[in-house]
């Protein structure tokens, strides 16, 4: 460490100095398979029941927040505990997605609601191979399905934060097809059995 940056040496044992752990959000991948491990244990919890999706849409917020709180306690074990060995950290970090958590439960309890698409699967791991050769794997964060007219739609929901807009002209160049083969790849599953 001396000879990569004398500075930093001089800080960390001249001085003392450390870096303190802070309850920002600093691995991002963890935290992120902590939140995509949350969704799946919180709406796994109702694809399992028959009448799931019904009792589900009769939580309050209260219980939505609870729901939150239990799946992120089960997921912080999986997925922080591993990168951070601080229980303070770990609480500041749940506490800090808790709220997130709840609101994207509150936004599906809406999206079921006025769409009539249920969740039928979370983290559903998915494999296609091309007429070419080719084998594309993916997971995808959750499929739902609406029944209407003895017709069945299908939609699939990638968890992502900030701004993911699909253009056309990506498209073209072969960008931007994670979702697009993911549908090939159902679609594909479906038929087959058929």
């Amino acid at each position: 460490k001396a000879f990569s940056c004398p500075f930093a040496f001089f800080c960390s044992y001249g001085l003392g100095i450390r870096n303190e752990l802070s309850a920002d959000i600093s691995e991002p991948i963890e935290t992120g398979n902590a939140v995509h491990h949350a969704m799946q244990e919180a709406i796994g919890r109702f694809i399992e029941k028959n009448d799931g999706f019904d009792c589900f849409l009769s939580l309050s917020d209260d219980e939505l927040s609870g729901l939150s709180r239990d799946a992120l306690s089960i997921a912080a074990e999986q997925y922080l505990h591993k990168s951070c060995a601080d229980e303070k950290r770990v609480r500041g970090i749940t506490g800090l997605l808790e709220p997130r958590l709840t609101s994207l439960l509150k936004q599906l309890k809406t999206d079921i609601l006025c769409t009539g698409f249920v969740p039928v699967a979370t983290e559903k791991k998915l494999e296609y191979s091309s007429q070419c050769g080719i084998v594309f794997y993916g997971t995808a964060d959750r499929i739902d399905v609406k029944l209407r007219d003895s017709e069945r739609y299908i939609r699939i929901c990638d968890y992502k934060t900030g701004n993911n807009e699909v253009s056309l002209e990506a498209l073209k160049h072969g960008l931007g097809l994670q979702m697009f083969i993911y549908m090939l790849t159902i679609f594909v599953q479906i038929f087959s059995k058929r």
